[in-house]
């Protein structure tokens, strides 16, 4: 079995009593499909980042689980069906899910190295060129415009 990862999000206006019976449906239908809760949570009405059905805000719910492909199948029919459910979003876990992931740790591993930096392009601006330094070529502060191309560029 593999883990998976939900977040579902219910429309603002519905009762505890409804999220509740959301929530034990969902947990009842993993459950059923042979699969096992590892968490299941309330986390709470929250402000969205835009309106969805024209709700500034929802409840947010995160569901933990393992199961089989039949099982996530039958989930994600049920979370397009039941109507509180305004959006949900379902992501297979590689591994263990301990609720730390590599990049969050102390020990250094997972993260960027010293020569990589924290940049994506190990550590050079985007702009940067072989033959220029890192600040040569670069956008100017003041204008935020990139540095005007030598007569050899702009012959090209």
């Amino acid at each position: 079995m593999r883990q998976y990862e939900v977040i579902y999000i219910l429309r603002p206006d519905v009762d505890d009593e409804v999220a509740n019976d959301v929530k034990t449906r969902m947990g009842g239908i993993v459950e059923a499909g042979g699969g096992k809760i590892n968490q299941h949570e309330t986390w709470g009405r929250k402000k969205l980042a835009y309106a969805v059905r024209r709700h500034p805000k929802g409840i947010f719910m995160y569901l933990l689980f393992e199961g089989e492909p039949a099982c996530v199948a039958e989930v994600e029919r049920t979370l397009r069906l039941i109507e509180p459910v305004m959006k949900h979003q379902m992501v297979r876990l590689d591994g263990a899910a301990t609720g730390i992931r590599p990049f969050m740790t102390d020990s250094g591993e997972g993260g960027p190295t010293e020569e990589e930096g924290d940049s994506p392009m190990g550590g050079r601006a985007p702009w940067a060129r072989a033959g220029r330094g890192d600040d040569e070529g670069g956008p100017d502060e003041e204008t935020g415009r990139g540095a005007e191309p030598s007569e050899d560029e702009a012959r090209v």
